[in-house]
């Protein structure tokens, strides 16, 4: 039997707010710190096509 377990999306946001150094950021650091524990997460990436191209300036 196989069973799918569910996932649950993080934006990036998370990610970037985790390592903030920010003092006035503190508290969405520390939720977002305790948000990535959890084992049942996926996140998505941006396709190449959907980046800014840096020869695009």
């Amino acid at each position: 039997m196989n069973f799918m377990t569910a996932m649950r999306f993080i934006d990036t946001n998370v990610l970037l707010h985790s390592i903030s150094m920010q003092p006035a950021e503190a508290a969405k650091a520390e939720v977002a710190r305790e948000i990535l524990l959890n084992r049942d997460l996926m996140s998505s990436r941006t396709p190449p096509a959907a980046r800014p191209s840096a020869s695009a300036e």
